[in-house]
């Protein structure tokens, strides 16, 4: 049996500590009772469908407290990105990488008498380009948030960066964040909660996406 009592398709993910100096700015007060649509524009994305990868993989950890564990998603009109060549057109062949996330798993502690869940999670990329005899490396900027039905709890923008080796097409690469501490209002389950994942797209690449049909990796 794997470790953690887990079967080979989920994946329990232990905590990381949070640097001091990465540590993002909580949402001061009561979450804003603004809706999710209105919300995700804010992170330039048009629809709010999204991927629960993860649903599954909780139900293979034989412990109460991960199934109960906040879910993790991807929002499936962020979950990949195109960066295009400087000066070149916005088409197929001005293309210059792509990026998609690909996976997100998460792990939780869970203290019942102060109603605080700390959330540990790891994003999981998959980066592609023309063949290229050169080597690169890139950096591309993603959020991940806490929400609670149609409030925005917390909203980190973070960075992610890999290479491509010389000759290489493609590049895979994972992330593990620093964890989120929830607080689980009074007659509520940390599974009411949602760590969702997404890229930091600005318009232009929500449209290009849009025109693509790139929705899902």
């Amino acid at each position: 049996m794997p470790q953690g009592g887990c079967f080979p398709w989920a994946m329990c993910v232990g905590k990381v500590r949070r640097p001091e100096a990465n540590r993002a700015e909580k949402s001061a007060g009561a979450p804003k009772k603004s809706s999710l649509t209105r919300i995700l524009r804010l992170m330039t994305v048009p629809r709010f469908s999204v991927l629960l990868v993860t649903l599954l993989a909780l139900a293979g950890c034989n412990t109460n407290k991960v199934s109960n564990c906040p879910a993790a998603v991807i929002l499936a009109d962020a979950s990949q990105v195109t960066i295009f060549r400087p000066g070149a057109p916005q088409d197929l062949t001005g293309e210059a990488y792509r990026v998609a996330l690909v996976g997100i798993s998460t792990d939780c502690s869970i203290n019942k008498k102060t109603g605080e869940t700390d959330s540990s999670y790891r994003l999981n990329f998959r980066a592609t380009r023309a063949p290229s005899a050169d080597a690169a490396h890139y950096t591309v900027p993603y959020f991940v948030a806490v929400t609670q039905g149609d409030q925005l709890i917390e909203k980190r923008i973070l960075q992610v960066s890999f290479d491509f080796g010389a000759g290489d097409s493609i590049a895979t690469f994972s992330e593990s964040p620093d964890d989120f501490d929830i607080h689980v209002a009074n007659g509520h389950q940390p599974i009411e909660y949602q760590l969702m994942a997404g890229f930091q797209m600005t318009p232009a690449q929500v449209d290009y996406n849009k025109k693509m049909g790139r929705y899902t990796p």
